[in-house]
C-alpha cells in the first residue's frame, strides 16, 4: 500500500496492480484515492484493481472516470466487473457515445450487469449500430435477457 505513494509513476503503477491481483479490500481507500493520480496509467491500473476487488464502494469514482476519453475502457472494465446496478445509468449512457469501441466497453460491462440490460436499446444498436461487433454483442445480451425472463 504505501507503494502507491512512491515518487515514480511505474513503482505506484505496479502497486495499484498487484493489489488488484490478491484482492486486496485493505487497499480500496488508497486505490480510490489513487484513481486522482497525475499519471493516467496509474489511473487505469487503480481502476482495474478495483474491478478485480470488486467492491462496490468503488462504484461512484469509477463513474467519474467515464467522463475521461482516456480512462473510460478502463472504467467500463472495472464497472462491468464489480456488477453493481449503482453503475447502470452511467454505463446505459455510454451507449450512446459516438466512439464504437465505448459502447462496446459499456455493453460488455452490461455483461456483469444483467439485471439492468435496456431491452429497447439493445434493439435498437441491432438495428443500427454500424459496428458489427456491438450488433452482436447486443444480440447476445438481448438473448440471455429474454432467457432469464426480462422483457422490459
Amino acid at each position: 500500500i504505501q507503494s502507491l505513494s512512491d515518487s515514480h509513476f511505474g513503482v505506484r503503477t505496479f502497486a495499484a496492480s498487484g493489489l488488484g491481483h490478491i484482492r486486496s479490500r485493505a487497499a480500496l481507500p488508497w486505490l480510490i484515492e489513487s484513481m486522482d493520480d497525475e499519471e493516467k496509467g496509474v489511473q487505469a491500473a487503480a481502476a482495474e484493481a478495483l474491478g478485480e476487488i470488486g467492491d462496490a464502494a468503488a462504484v461512484e469514482p469509477l463513474v467519474k472516470l467515464l467522463a475521461d476519453d482516456g480512462l473510460i475502457y478502463c472504467a467500463l472494465r472495472a464497472l462491468g466487473a464489480i456488477g453493481c446496478l449503482d453503475a447502470a445509468d452511467a454505463v446505459i449512457a455510454c451507449l450512446d457515445d459516438r466512439d464504437a469501441d465505448t459502447r462496446t466497453f459499456a455493453l460488455m460491462a452490461l455483461k456483469g450487469l444483467p439485471d439492468a440490460v435496456p431491452i429497447t436499446k439493445l434493439e435498437e444498436i441491432m438495428e443500427k449500430d454500424g459496428s458489427a461487433l456491438n450488433r452482436s454483442l447486443a444480440e447476445d445480451l438481448l438473448r440471455h435477457a429474454r432467457m432469464r425472463g426480462k422483457e422490459a
